[in-house]
């Protein structure tokens, strides 16, 4: 079967926003052609027949200032090469601004059992966020193509466009991403993906939530090779979906079977990876389909309305890296979906002592969180330095100890940690001691520049225990990590390996 998407956002910007339109405005518009969805729709190549339907429809209407299909054909293309990475975005961006589109419509056509569903939805070019969606299943293309045009023609106005623009502006963000087969029945059935299109448009078509054009996703071309090699377990879309600020992936499975179509679904939340919302239903004719996908959309915006939140964290300094519930989220200043409720925040930059904090995501609403990070003094390690210098060990420890107690989670402890347990072996002979500081040491700061002088510690602290097996396993483990350092020549001789 042949089917090609044509409209693919480019590298430039999924950032929520646009220009503001009145009622007064024209609407610069383009028509794309539209997708044969499935065999039956792709051999009757009706997909371009509804789209010049939409089209003629749309010229007639004095909301528009439409650039005709044939004008905008380099453009289409230059937008699939410069997704695909084939291209520069820069150009692609002049082109559109060349041609004054603001908004482009997309669709899809299929054929199943004889009846015709289509979808039509308009975009903003800035954001790819579907501004109007209206979608249909009849046997006439003709009849669905009308019922489209004379719900677009009353339905996206300028005054209208610009009211669902500042509504979705700062709601949580969706893209519908695949719903596979998942028996041979489904497969034959060609129906998993119109029902994507028609979840699509449904959610689309509600006001409370920014659902983001499916069709411009490189996950989904990408997940049409996955599925032909049989691999569709192993998708990086989650990660994909969530660099780009598009905070919720929707995807499920269909089986069909003699009497009943069956349906599982699940919204992932991108930032986390987790299952936010789930569900299963069966409908018993392929003809409601699309009624199904209009009661999902609204259950999957009520459950992200109702169970998510914003939450924007910033810290001084900025860049620093933020941790939430335990989890790396990002570099600040940070802006992300998070379940309801409290969760603590840990900032971590370097020099500086961590930040932390507790923020309480409410449904729907943006909670805002600030953490200033104070500079990490060195007076405690400077004062401790002094003391060593006196031979004064035990207030030697002390203050690494406070310094350890106060800025434990920075790298900067990995220094007191070792010269408190080089004081304890070497000066005081508290061996045990001297073991839990080294041993802390390796374990807590794997990249701090001072493991192979503690590995060297340890090594010799064992031998003064009387363990040597134990001293020169250590230093093995010396001298395979660090082949090259001063504390690994020192070994060899020490231990004369």
């Amino acid at each position: 079967m042949r089917t090609k998407i044509y409209i693919i956002l480019t590298a430039c910007s999924l950032a929520l926003g646009g220009a503001a339109l009145t009622q007064h405005d024209t609407i610069r518009f383009a028509v794309a052609p539209f997708e044969n969805l499935n065999a039956g729709a792709d051999e009757s190549g009706i997909g371009s027949e509804a789209a010049r339907h939409i089209e003629q429809s749309m010229s007639a209407s004095p909301h528009f200032a439409l650039r005709k299909g044939g004008e905008i054909a380099a453009f289409l293309e230059s937008l699939t090469l410069a997704q695909a990475g084939l291209r520069d975005t820069g150009p692609v961006d002049a082109a559109g601004k060349h041609l004054k589109i603001t908004h482009l419509t997309v669709g899809s056509v299929a054929l199943i059992g004889g009846r015709y569903e289509v979808d039509a939805r308009s975009v903003n070019i800035e954001n790819w966020t579907i501004i109007h969606s209206s979608g249909c299943g009849t046997y006439s293309i003709d009849s669905a193509c009308s019922h489209i045009g004379r719900d677009t023609d009353i339905t996206l106005t300028g005054e209208n466009l610009a009211s669902r623009e500042a509504a979705v502006k700062d709601s949580p963000t969706i893209s519908v991403f695949r719903f596979g087969d998942s028996n041979p029945a489904a497969y034959e059935a060609g129906i998993s993906g119109p029902f994507a299109e028609i979840l699509n448009s449904e959610l689309g078509a509600l006001g409370d939530i920014a659902v983001i054009e499916r069709t411009h996703l490189k996950s989904v071309i990408n997940e049409k090779a996955l599925e032909m090699a049989g691999v569709i377990e192993n998708d990086n879309s989650t990660g994909y979906f969530n660099v780009r600020g598009i905070a919720h992936k929707l995807e499920g499975e269909i089986r069909v079977f003699s009497d009943i179509i069956s349906v599982g679904y699940r919204v992932i939340n991108t930032g986390s990876g987790k299952t936010i919302h789930s569900g299963y239903t069966e409908v018993g004719t392929p003809d409601a389909l699309r009624p199904l996908a209009r009661r999902l959309a609204r259950e999957v915006a009520d459950a992200i309305n109702r169970r998510t939140g914003t939450a924007t964290i910033t810290t001084n300094p900025s860049g620093a890296e933020i941790f939430i519930d335990g989890e790396n989220a990002g570099k600040s200043p940070l802006t992300l979906t998070l379940t309801t409720g409290r969760h603590t925040v840990k900032a971590a930059a370097a020099e500086h002592e961590p930040g932390t904090g507790e923020i309480e995501v409410l449904p729907g609403k943006t909670a805002a969180l600030a953490l200033r990070m104070e500079r990490i003094s060195q007076r405690l390690l400077q004062e401790a330095f002094a003391f060593e210098q006196k031979s004064d060990w035990e207030a030697a420890l002390a203050k690494y100890q406070e310094f350890i107690e106060r800025y434990e989670e920075s790298e900067f402890a990995n220094m007191a940690y070792y010269r408190k347990g080089h004081i304890l072996q070497f000066y005081l002979k508290r061996h045990d001691e001297a073991v839990t500081c080294f041993e802390t040491l390796i374990g807590r700061y794997p990249d701090a520049m001072t493991r192979a002088e503690a590995y060297l510690g340890l090594a010799r602290t064992y031998r003064s225990m009387g363990r040597e097996e134990r001293a020169l396993t250590i230093v093995r483990t010396l001298v395979e990590k660090f082949p090259d350092s001063l504390s690994t020549e020192e070994a060899k001789i020490e231990f004369r390996l």
